[in-house]
């Protein structure tokens, strides 16, 4: 099985993980605790991408916020399909307090594959829940 090659190499690797789905990471998890592997350097989570590998997110961000460079922020709704923020089932705020909120200094990213929304109306709708909701500011909110 691959997850026991992957768990057999962090040892002599630095790893930058990023479970998605469809990948042999995806659900991986509860055969491998690479977080005590000293060699991850860098852990770049995917909200929706963990929820669908039935990780949990707030967990999961708390477990790697100190190897986190970046993250992406995606909403995934009760279908399952990728939505704007605040529209889903993960719970932003207390994966943001997971991350550091206020100390963390990386990327955030969100990012949609798809949606019903017009691209203008969708990033209102993401800048909006980051801006209002969580009280997220970025460089262009003169933060």
């Amino acid at each position: 099985m691959r997850r026991t090659r992957y768990a057999q190499m962090l040892p002599q690797s630095h790893v930058k993980l990023r479970p998605h789905t469809g990948d042999e990471l995806q659900f991986w998890q509860p055969s491998i605790r690479p977080a005590s592997h000293h060699c991850l350097r860098e852990s770049t989570p995917d909200t929706a991408q963990l929820a669908l590998g039935d990780f949990d997110v707030v967990e999961t961000v708390r477990t790697y916020a100190p190897r986190v460079q970046y993250i992406h922020f995606k909403d995934l709704g009760l279908d399952r399909r990728f939505t704007e923020l605040g529209q889903g089932t993960i719970d932003f705020a207390a994966t943001w307090e997971a991350l550091g909120a206020e100390s963390y200094e990386g990327w955030l990213v969100v990012d949609l594959d798809y949606t019903d929304l017009t691209a203008d109306e969708s990033c209102r709708v993401n800048k909006g829940y980051l801006n209002d909701t969580l009280g997220i500011k970025g460089l262009a909110d003169g933060r």
